[in-house]
């Protein structure tokens, strides 16, 4: 999906346009990435991942774990994500949406932005819109991911 056809004021949209301000045409540096100049209304649907690499000389992450999340992704998700696997938290067909939607982004090396309906147990429904952005690293080619994760309710849910 594009960002251009989510609202102006989406978290996912907003951090979109200051990840391209940086990318110039590939992966940002994480030492480029500043957190005072991303909107600070954004800065709580922020989750980020640390990769891990299964073998010293490996080119990819083997998968990433969360180090940090703000409190807007707390809530969405009911729980602390600290130390746990990104794509291992909610249930299986999203979380196999983000593992595939990961790899995509390492593949690529570009930013990944999507969209997922989720109706769980007596919740109303939502949406949850999320982007997902590579930065490189010092030491290898991907040093984090950035997890923006938006939720909306759906028009005929709304608490």
């Amino acid at each position: 999906m594009s960002a251009d056809t989510l609202d102006p004021d989406n978290p996912v949209r907003q951090f979109d346009r200051y990840y391209r301000s940086l990318a110039g045409g590939g992966l940002p540096r994480w030492d480029q990435f500043d957190i005072c100049s991303v909107p600070s209304h954004v800065v709580a649907h922020i989750a980020l991942g640390q990769p891990a690499y299964e073998a010293e000389d490996a080119p990819t992450p083997d998968h990433f774990v969360y180090t940090l999340q703000g409190g807007a992704v707390r809530a969405l998700l009911g729980t602390s994500v600290i130390g746990q696997k990104v794509g291992h938290v909610l249930q299986y067909n999203i979380t196999y949406t983000l593992r595939a939607e990961i790899a995509e982004a390492v593949d690529s090396g570009r930013a990944i932005l999507s969209r997922s309906d989720i109706a769980k147990g007596d919740w109303p429904a939502i949406q949850i819109t999320r982007g997902l952005f590579l930065f490189s690293g010092v030491e290898r080619p991907i040093g984090k991911l950035v997890l923006v994760l938006n939720k909306r309710y759906t028009a005929d849910s709304a608490p």
